[in-house]
């Protein structure tokens, strides 16, 4: 999470704001199911003139800063947003995990499509989805990958899916195909 506009002048690097702002973040995202500890790393910047987004933030300016990434404070270990950026490590997409399909855009043509890129888990025809977050079951009549009709689409492929028993209303833009578990609501 990127606290940005630390140079303001009320705001002058202070300590006190980049931790209230922390402060009031953390139990906001926990609710939205993140395990802070884990997966959230807190970082201030300044967008304006690019301190601690390539080049650390002068300690002339903000003597605080190097003590607390170097003590990991805050999850962050990184000095600068880039730093932290490459830092992290991204999983590949597993196709063996549950199905996870946002919805792009849907149409109705003889049944209701619904197009998306699958990023992750493994889907097939006749497979039984879950949408979210109306949660509602429908049953997955055809798949399609480019255009031609396949027997299964992976991670990364991006696909055209006919859902059965869905009006072209119970699909909207955002929602997401899920298989068991849910997906976080």
């Amino acid at each position: 999470v990127v606290i940005n506009k630390m140079d303001e002048p009320t705001v002058q690097w202070k300590k006190e704001r980049f931790d209230e702002c922390v402060s009031k973040l953390r139990p906001f995202l926990k609710g939205c199911g993140f395990i802070i500890k884990k997966e959230v790393k807190f970082i201030p910047i300044s967008g304006l003139n690019g301190a601690n987004v390539k080049d650390e933030v002068d300690p002339g300016v903000c003597s605080w800063w190097k003590k607390s990434y170097s003590s990991s404070e805050n999850n962050t270990s990184r000095g600068t947003l880039l730093a932290l950026l490459d830092s992290l490590t991204i999983t590949g997409r597993d196709p063996e995990a549950p199905v996870r399909i946002p919805i792009l855009d849907r149409y109705q043509d003889r049944g209701t499509i619904a197009m998306g890129k699958v990023e992750s888990g493994t889907v097939r025809p006749g497979m039984k989805i879950q949408m979210m977050p109306t949660r509602q079951e429908y049953k997955i009549d055809a798949v399609w990958v480019n255009e031609a009709p396949v027997r299964a689409a992976r991670p990364g492929e991006n696909i055209l899916i006919k859902v059965g028993g869905a009006g072209v209303e119970d699909v909207l833009k955002g929602f997401v195909i899920c298989t068991k578990p849910s997906c976080r609501a």
